[in-house]
């Protein structure tokens, strides 16, 4: 299987999954050549494991039988975690399948400050948007450990 191949397969078994449309959780998936072209030529290279591949061949063939109650549980968790970063971060500019995504300044420093206090988050900077968080959904307990990370982290103090 070609790197395009399996990233293509890798993203689109995650938006099956997590019961979004395609390109959903991941859009650079299904933009025209040109777009794609140039956002390959912006973004350093990456492979997708052996193991990737196969979780998503696995995804794809159980997504039917146990995606509706997957898809459910994660959408729960992840208005939850939208609730819990309201008075801290706002409301993300977006949302799809485990993930929310925050408009930040300086979200790559940011992110680091969030891991020294042991959260962490992507910093959509590899992905061409700089200025962006994506943050995983957590468990019920591990939502305010996030919030109150995110206050300090933003603190002028610190």
């Amino acid at each position: 299987m070609t790197d395009e191949a399996s990233v293509l397969l890798g993203a689109l078994a995650v938006d099956l999954v997590f019961g979004e449309p395609p390109g959903a959780v991941h859009p650079v998936v299904w933009m025209g050549k040109l777009q794609t072209a140039a956002v390959q030529k912006a973004l350093p290279p990456w492979n997708v494991s052996a193991a990737a591949q196969a979780g998503g061949a696995v995804a794809v063939r159980l997504g039917s039988t146990l995606g509706p109650g997957i898809r459910t549980q994660i959408a729960g968790l992840r208005r939850a975690l939208e609730r819990s970063l309201l008075g801290v971060a706002g409301a993300p500019e977006r949302s799809g399948g485990p993930f929310l995504f925050y408009r930040a300044p300086n979200a790559s420093t940011l992110a680091t400050r969030l891991l020294s206090l042991g959260v962490s988050v992507r910093s959509c900077a590899s992905f061409g948007l700089p200025e962006n968080l994506r943050v995983g959904v957590r468990t019920d307990a591990d939502n305010p450990r996030l919030a109150t990370a995110w206050r300090i982290a933003v603190s002028p103090k610190r």
